[in-house]
């Protein structure tokens, strides 16, 4: 009897649409009690990369938990998830008054987006909002990578 290599299949990479609506989801209540109006644009096809759920959580939930914790009553935030032009992009833009450039980081750290090969872009206007965006190299649609 020959002894036969056991294989075990690779796990799918989790579909960040999912991880994001989860996570808004798990802050609604929140949301809700400070009268702010979140709005969530999803891109069609399932969206992965190369992560593991747990290092999408820690990127994205800072950001929607500071937002929830520091924007007025009536602010309208908006979420988008989406491939384009050979990157996945998850901005987060506001109706906020703003923040100074020194504090407008979303919570984030450029340091720990780029480590999980993202990047981090974020511009805000006093008076205007803020937007964050985190963006990474996609994978071809349809193709699905390994959680690392």
């Amino acid at each position: 009897m020959s002894a036969q290599p056991v294989t075990s299949p690779l796990p799918e990479a989790p579909d960040l649409s999912a991880l994001l609506v989860d996570a808004v989801t798990t802050l609604a209540a929140a949301a809700c009690r400070r009268s702010l109006l979140f709005s969530v644009d999803l891109d069609d096809e399932p969206l992965d990369l190369p992560l593991p759920s747990a290092a999408w959580h820690d990127l994205v939930v800072p950001v929607l938990v500071r937002a929830v914790a520091t924007l007025p009553p009536g602010t309208e935030v908006a979420l988008s998830l989406g491939r384009h032009a050979g990157l996945v992009t998850l901005r987060l833009g506001d109706t906020g008054p703003g923040v100074a450039p020194a504090g407008s980081d979303g919570g984030l750290t450029r340091e720990a987006v780029e480590a999980l090969g993202g990047r981090l872009h974020v511009t805000s206007v006093a008076g205007v909002g803020n937007v964050v965006e985190l963006t990474w190299p996609a994978a071809a649609p349809g193709r699905h990578l390994s959680v690392v």
